[in-house]
């Protein structure tokens, strides 16, 4: 096993804490991700799953999963005891730049190189039908809600809010002088920040 300082100094793509705070998965350009033990820089396990760099990892709510999210699309669940994988390997069917998941950790936003967006639910292996794409809006950007029934998504300067139960958008499109660079719910979700 290698040294955890090391490992946090050097080049991560992704990385994220478990519920307790006490365990911290870490993600290489190479596809490989290792589990520590955050008290003891202990590692616990090292596995690699996919053959291309990882855009995103997560922990679900019960913290026996870890789901990570590759630039080639695929997505691997991951039994955190093992780090082996807890379902056969799944695929968005489009490469990857970013992945942001819901607040339960099972349903995931992918966007694509071009800006394409699509919502899967990693329990079902499915894409969600209805998606905010239909309206040609390039994204660069997306977040749930905390209570993972709204969607925002950005692409430059426009910001969209949907609602995931009927896939309908909220309000206007919102337009803003600046490049947006960042987008994140505040609260309960019940504001919006942009950072431009």
């Amino acid at each position: 096993s290698k040294d955890f300082w090391s490992i946090l100094s050097s080049s991560i793509a992704a990385a994220a804490f478990d519920s307790s705070g006490d365990r911290l998965a870490t993600a290489s350009s190479d596809g490989e991700v290792r589990l520590w033990d955050f008290s003891t820089g202990r590692e616990i396990w090292t596995k690699r799953h996919h053959e291309q760099p990882i855009v995103s990892i997560h922990f679900p709510t019960e913290d026996k999963h870890l789901i990570t999210a590759g630039a080639d699309g695929s997505v691997a669940d991951l039994d955190t005891e093992t780090g082996e994988l807890s379902t056969p390997l799944m695929s968005l069917g489009t490469p990857t730049t970013h992945a942001f998941f819901g607040p339960n950790g099972w349903r995931i936003a992918a966007l694509s190189p071009s800006g394409v967006l699509k919502i899967w639910s990693l329990e079902s292996g499915k894409l969600t039908p209805g998606l905010p794409e239909s309206e040609n809006m390039e994204i660069f950007h997306a977040r749930f809600s905390p209570d993972g029934a709204g969607l925002a998504t950005a692409n430059e300067n426009q910001v969209q809010l949907w609602n995931l139960s009927n896939d309908v958008r909220i309000g206007p499109t919102l337009d803003f002088a600046g490049i947006i660079n960042a987008i994140e719910y505040a609260g309960a979700g019940e504001r919006i920040v942009i950072g431009l």
